[in-house]
């Protein structure tokens, strides 16, 4: 059976392949960098997830990637947190019930602006 529910990340890629026009080789690399980031940040309780677990996942990519590549994957996950909190903003603002045929969204889909803010700077 075919499940209906669409996930916040599908509605990003979604958006990026229709609004952004993004070629599907940047939609299938922004999709592992942001499912690389969850994994590395799920393990944590997301209070417990503060600057320094975040400092330590950029040292990581820094470590682990070149320096282009380290830019689109953060570049990728501060656009993915920015677009999935304006989704969790305006779906508190019209109520969940209007997006009943949406996954519910997780505390983690949207961390808020603190995380936006620690990765931009």
């Amino acid at each position: 059976m075919k499940n209906n529910n669409i996930t916040t990340l599908d509605m990003y890629l979604d958006f990026c392949k229709n609004q952004k026009r993004l070629n599907p080789n940047t939609l299938r690399a922004y999709r592992i960098d942001i499912l690389q980031f969850s994994s590395f940040i799920a393990p944590k309780s997301f209070p417990e997830t503060d600057k320094l677990a975040l400092e330590n996942y950029i040292k990581t990519l820094h470590n682990r990637y070149s320096p282009r590549s380290s830019k689109r994957k953060i570049a990728s996950i501060k656009s993915y947190l920015s677009f999935s909190s304006s989704l969790f903003c305006l779906y508190s603002i019209i109520g969940i019930s209007a997006a009943t045929r949406f996954s519910p969204i997780r505390r983690e889909d949207a961390l808020g602006s603190w995380v936006i803010t620690i990765l931009l700077s």
